[in-house]
């Protein structure tokens, strides 16, 4: 029998309990152990979803409305059916990647945007062409979104509407598993896919445990907003997956940790 390539390798899963199902899959299907222990949980923003919710009924035009995330198709998809209001008639859509993209059209939104490379950086490239002066973009984001997006099209003479939906809080009840199990030495691998988790993570560790318990460990990071986080807490040895995609992550996974060949 052919040992599968990622045998013998334990890999911790730090993605939210939502989104974390998917990416074991892909580990076990290789032979790998996934050991998951969710580190972030996204929510409604208490200070500002009424609110939002109540501007959706108000039936305004946009131009543009930008999505940048799973999440945030999700939260928009919430606040609207809160506010018993229909999708923006005759808005364009951009979306991120691919699983935003995907995401957009079980919903029957069609992106007409999708950069090359899945980083908010890109994307802003794109609709920079797109976007013209005096366009209304509608911005439905994270409370901790960066500002990329809204600043380059801002320049180039667009009004952004930046609409906060939710938000990411340190999934506390995991603080002392995750103790542990760093303890233990168990992990052969971290993955990260997200900044917020990656400070989390270490937020949580360095209250028990030193940093050599885990900064000369493997870290897998999503691209290059997330691996360059990782870099600034301290991890010593960090792999960005290409594309900026769970695919892409086990792609490192398999070339680095496996049997050098990507998943076919």
């Amino acid at each position: 029998m052919i040992e599968k390539p990622l045998a013998g390798r334990s890999i911790l899963v730090t993605r939210s309990s939502r989104q974390a199902p998917s990416f074991v899959r892909l580990i076990e299907e290789e032979g790998g152990s996934a050991e998951t222990i969710p580190l972030i949980k996204t929510v409604p923003l208490p200070s500002q979803w009424d609110n939002q919710v109540r501007r959706l009924q108000e039936s305004l035009r946009y131009d543009w409305i930008v999505f940048t995330s799973v999440n945030t198709v999700a939260f928009f998809k919430k606040a609207l059916k809160e506010s018993g209001s229909s999708f923006p008639s005759g808005a364009k859509i951009a979306a991120i990647g691919e699983k935003t993209m995907l995401a957009l059209e079980e919903e029957g939104w069609e992106p007409e945007v999708v950069p090359k490379q899945y980083v908010a950086e890109d994307l802003a490239s794109v609709l920079k062409t797109k976007v013209k002066a005096g366009d209304k973009v509608l911005f439905p984001k994270s409370e901790l979104a960066r500002d990329v997006i809204p600043a380059i099209l801002r320049e180039s003479g667009a009004a952004i509407d930046e609409m906060p939906l939710y938000t990411s809080t340190a999934f506390e009840e995991n603080k002392e598993k995750l103790q542990r199990v760093i303890a233990s030495q168990k992990i052969d691998i971290f993955t990260f896919t997200s900044p917020s988790i990656v400070r989390t993570f270490t937020t949580f560790v360095n209250e028990a445990l030193p940093p050599s318990s885990w900064n000369e460990k493997p870290a897998v990071c999503i691209g290059p907003v997330t691996e360059k986080e990782a870099a600034d807490q301290g991890f010593k040895h960090r792999y960005m997956s290409s594309p900026y995609t769970m695919e892409g992550m086990m792609n490192v996974l398999m070339t680095h940790f496996g049997n050098g060949k990507k998943r076919k």
